[in-house]
């Protein structure tokens, strides 16, 4: 993944840019997905584990039920790092 402010090459741990401090958009992380890359995406961008997001989205899945079509509507509209 790449800085969008300054470019240069982010680890993939890094919560913010360290030549500039920018932190990361918000996109899909394909490099870390297991179907579609927002869980991984949402997990980048808070600076937590994307088990963690993992297991939050389940529970909205299982709990309330929107967690599928949060899930979709979130696949349509993050852009790819």
């Amino acid at each position: 993944m790449y800085c969008t402010r300054c470019g240069v090459e982010l680890d993939e741990k890094s919560v913010h840019c360290a030549r500039c401090t920018a932190p990361p958009k918000l996109a899909l992380d394909k490099q870390n997905k297991k179907i579609a890359g927002v869980c991984a995406g949402f997990a980048r961008y808070f600076g937590v584990e994307v088990l963690l997001v993992r297991i939050i989205w389940l529970a909205l899945v299982l709990g309330a039920g929107v967690g599928v079509l949060g899930y979709f509507i979130a696949w349509a509209l993050m852009p790819v790092a």
